[in-house]
């Protein structure tokens, strides 16, 4: 009987403990204005309603936290740009379509090792998102990310929820 020593290298892919709760944080966009109309002309016309504006994001964690994001329609194009300055979204569609149609959710999950963008219909919106899109991830503490929204003919709502990673338990 022989003994043999080898050298083992163990590898964590994801090293860090997660939190028991999860972080989450929702927002409305609003209705459309009216583009036409008072007591005199009772009719709403209205293409859509442009938002932009700062979303405060908490990451209670020690370190990076990567949000998954459900965005509901209808939306003609939308761009979140990250506390580092990355970004992801999806640039206005060919003949003025919704990107998002209205009673769609659309899931961005940018954990390391899922990396979808799909809606609730299973549909996979990956190919319609702007050149070189960034899923970034969210570093502890508050930190402030920008939104750019143009709604369709509803109100548009973003919800994200992150799990704070710590560096010990």
């Amino acid at each position: 009987f022989t003994w043999i020593s080898y050298g083992i290298q163990l590898t964590a892919a994801d090293p860090y403990f997660y939190g028991d709760t999860e972080t989450a944080a929702s927002w409305s966009f609003g209705t459309d204005q009216p583009f036409l109309g008072n007591s005199f002309l009772p009719i709403t016309l209205a293409k859509g309603t442009a938002s932009k504006g700062s979303l405060t994001i908490e990451n209670p964690g020690d370190i990076e936290a990567w949000p998954v994001w459900e965005i509901t329609g209808p939306l003609k194009r939308f761009k979140f740009t990250g506390p580092g300055g990355t970004s992801f979204g999806i640039p206005n569609q060919p003949s003025s379509i919704d990107a998002l149609p209205e009673g769609r959710t659309l899931t961005v999950d940018s954990r390391p090792g899922y990396k979808t963008v799909s809606d609730n219909t299973g549909k996979v919106y990956f190919p319609m998102l702007s050149a070189n899109p960034s899923l970034w991830s969210v570093p502890p503490g508050t930190s402030t990310a920008k939104a750019d929204l143009l709604a369709g003919s509803g109100t548009p709502t973003v919800k994200m929820t992150l799990y704070p990673r710590y560096l010990t338990y």
